[in-house]
């Protein structure tokens, strides 16, 4: 079985924003380069070093903890950063009037070791457009379910399983407010409601695309440019029939409307949803020869770089090369 990320040196990711920066603006554009640390804990450090509320950092991609990343910040009210830290590299590169927001990105290159191998991969152009398992984490998506059905308490009892942070915080209030679900979810940042949502969606999401795979080829799903809803209040049923039907079946089987995405008891969570492509094409893919693996003995090792559109997943091109 192959392996990745057995360092982080192994996985190196590079935002390509969508924008130039400006030379002067409302928000300074920090590009920062880090080894093992993930976006959000980043966002917080950012917000304590620099004296400013977490809500006036803003980042446009997450992403992988295990891994060496490159990718922008947006701090609004400040002009300079002069910032130190183990593993993180701090570098102004000009300024914007508008905050970065998730999927500002015009894409993402990869530069991937992959090591425990005995051959190289076939190459490929095209694959199914699916979020990985870190989308989905320990209890994500389910608790995303949970918020869904307006089972808050199930909601908590998923998160406090899932242990870290997010735990402690919903734990901890519930110890002095046992009867108040909605207030211990509420005590988690919106960006991590957020998530739950989004992972039960993207969990939808990659149920329909595999049922649509079992009609079209990848090949005829990218000609045909067809593209499927992250299920929200505000989605459109599909105009391609089998993909409606898929659509249909969804909702019915987990029991839910459109409307359902609409959680009153929790409004800045709510979620109007969006498309996705089915399949992506993977650009600029390159593979290296076979050299020796130094970590598992009498197994071999390549090189594999690549680009993807933002909110694919590298992963699953490793997966679907192998």
């Amino acid at each position: 079985m192959y392996q990745i990320k057995a360092i982080p040196e192994d996985f190196i990711v590079e935002e390509i924003p969508n924008r130039s920066w400006l030379a002067k603006g409302v928000y300074l554009v920090l590009k920062v380069k880090k080894r093992e640390y993930n976006s959000e804990d980043v966002a917080i450090l950012l917000s304590k070093t620099l004296h400013v509320p977490r809500k006036h950092v803003n980042y446009a991609g997450t992403k992988d903890y295990h891994a060496i990343t490159t990718q922008y910040y947006s701090v609004k009210g400040i002009q300079k950063a002069n910032l130190t830290f183990d593993n993180i590299e701090v570098e102004a590169v000009g300024f914007t009037d508008e905050p970065l927001s998730l999927g500002a990105l015009a894409k993402n290159n990869f530069t991937v070791v992959v090591r425990n191998l005995d051959e190289l991969p076939t190459k490929k152009d095209i694959i199914p457009n699916t979020f990985d398992d870190q989308r989905f984490s320990i209890n994500n998506d389910k608790v995303g379910k949970a918020f869904v059905k307006r089972d808050f308490k199930k909601a908590c009892e998923l998160v406090i399983a899932a242990g870290g942070k997010n735990a402690y915080t919903v734990k901890e209030f519930l110890e002095e407010h046992p009867t108040n679900p909605i207030g211990a979810l509420t005590q988690l940042p919106k960006k991590i409601l957020s998530l739950y949502i989004h992972a039960y969606q993207s969990r939808l999401f990659n149920t329909m695309l595999s049922n649509i795979l079992k009609h079209f080829s990848l090949k005829e799903l990218f000609e045909k440019k067809i593209s499927l809803p992250l299920i929200g209040f505000g989605t459109e049923r599909p105009e391609n029939e089998i993909c409606a039907t898929a659509y249909d079946k969804i909702l019915e089987k987990e029991e839910i409307t459109q409307r359902d995405f609409i959680i009153r008891q929790m409004p800045d969570v709510a979620s109007e949803g969006v498309t996705r492509d089915a399949v992506i094409m993977i650009g600029d893919l390159q593979v290296g020869e076979l050299a020796d693996d130094e970590r598992n003995p009498n197994k071999k090792k390549c090189v594999i770089s690549f680009s993807l559109q933002k909110g694919s997943y590298a992963t699953n091109v490793i997966k679907e090369l192998f």
